[in-house]
């Protein structure tokens, strides 16, 4: 068993930006539909709340949807996909 000597905590993207937007590009999402559901998200008063632990991610996907319905399908996407999110800050996209 390999031992770790330090650990590293990537808190407000030093090392990994998180770039929600380009997941949904990457699968056929304008520009302009990918900026309107990562502002619906992330701006929806649920996000906080998520951080805090006072909802569950599985809550905050439905709760979007619920209010952004037009949307549903790019909301559940992004947040059921979330692994695919970090990219490297020297990636350039």
């Amino acid at each position: 068993m390999k031992k770790y000597k330090n650990l590293v905590f990537d808190i407000g993207g030093v090392l990994l930006s998180y770039q929600f937007e380009k997941i949904l590009i990457d699968i056929g999402y304008s520009k302009d539909e990918a900026i309107r559901i990562d502002t619906e998200i992330f701006e929806s008063g649920y996000w906080e709340p998520l951080d805090r632990g006072d909802y569950t991610l599985d809550e905050v996907t439905k709760l979007c949807m619920k209010k952004y319905p037009k949307d549903a399908d790019g909301i559940e996407y992004l947040l059921t996909h979330h692994e695919g999110m970090s990219i490297s800050r020297d990636s350039g996209v």
